[in-house]
């Protein structure tokens, strides 16, 4: 996404997430990033709703800066947070990374996606369980961490 100019990625994570995954795309990429999950663990009471055992538990919603610094972060209960994020300033010292295409293009473009887009257009699944096998069916690959 930072090579087509993206200045802020703002992802939603239920089910868990790696809060180091998210402050190293900000660093890596050198770019904004935003990341909001669950707040709560419903231990199993409503059945609709993943379990954030995994992966550091609920909570941890945070924004990072482009150097992977943590400008905001909420605890594991529902709070609010927010931050200036200084865009104009961004933009002036901002530039898309400069890559040599030329290596990576034979590789890249034998590449395919995981999944054709749109895997919901043709049918809806009724609940979790049915949604992942529906998607483990459409996979191109598997991966096993």
């Amino acid at each position: 996404m930072a090579l087509k100019g993206a200045e802020i990625i703002c992802r939603v994570a239920t089910g868990g997430f790696e809060y180091e995954d998210m402050r190293l795309t900000s660093y890596h990429n050198s770019l904004y990033t935003m990341i909001c999950n669950n707040s709560v663990s419903t231990h199993g009471r409503n059945a609709g709703f993943f379990e954030e055992e995994a992966y550091g538990g609920a909570g941890r919603s945070a924004i990072f800066g482009p150097r992977g610094i943590e400008i905001a972060k909420a605890g594991a209960f529902e709070s609010r947070r927010s931050a200036s994020i200084p865009i104009a300033e961004f933009r002036a010292r901002h530039r898309i990374p400069d890559v040599h295409m030329h290596l990576y293009r034979p590789v890249l473009d034998q590449y395919r996606e995981r999944y054709d887009p749109n895997g919901y257009a043709d049918y809806l699944p009724a609940d979790k369980r049915e949604a992942f096998l529906h998607f483990q069916k459409r996979a191109r690959w598997t991966h096993y961490w």
